[in-house]
């Protein structure tokens, strides 16, 4: 079993390298106008997403959020936080290349 997932994982590392450049290319497809953002393709549905907006705080916002932080922190030592736990998960990483 443990031999199985190595492999398998070893093979996604390869299969993503191969990806990555096939999904730049749709991505200038679509910036050329050869695609619609969403449609299907061998019973594959591509939706293409913009990415998630991040943003950079003021330094007064980023202080409040260091505070808020430290607060957190604090209720946690002290017992006033409540924690909870979510599902139970494998995470599988192969190992990096030289």
């Amino acid at each position: 079993m443990l031999d199985r997932i190595t492999a398998l994982k070893a093979s996604q590392k390869t299969i993503d390298a191969e990806l990555a450049p096939l999904l730049d290319a749709l991505s200038s497809a679509l910036d050329a106008g050869e695609l619609d953002a969403s449609f299907c393709h061998n019973d594959f549905s591509f939706c293409w997403s913009a990415g998630r907006t991040s943003y950079d705080y003021p330094e007064p916002l980023r202080q409040q959020e260091q505070r808020l932080k430290q607060g957190q922190k604090n209720a946690i030592a002290s017992g006033q936080a409540t924690a909870r736990t979510g599902q139970p998960f494998w995470t599988v990483k192969a190992p990096r290349s030289s």
